[in-house]
């Protein structure tokens, strides 16, 4: 992933992280704050973390 996608995805993923803590969802907003956290420290995200990311992240935006 090259780093301007990098960014981007992790400032997508900590808005997602605070609209989940809106909504009352600490869980979701915990795993989306670490998987932003990762990739602005230039880390890979793993296919556990996508999959699971994306899970959070599509529970968020469906409530």
């Amino acid at each position: 992933m090259q780093q301007g996608d990098r960014t981007g995805a992790a400032t997508m993923l900590q808005t997602a992280a605070k609209t989940a803590l809106q909504i009352g969802d600490k869980g979701a907003a915990t795993v989306l704050q670490a998987s932003a956290t990762r990739l602005q420290a230039g880390e890979e995200l793993s296919e556990a973390d996508l999959k699971k990311t994306r899970i959070v992240s599509k529970t968020v935006l469906q409530e």
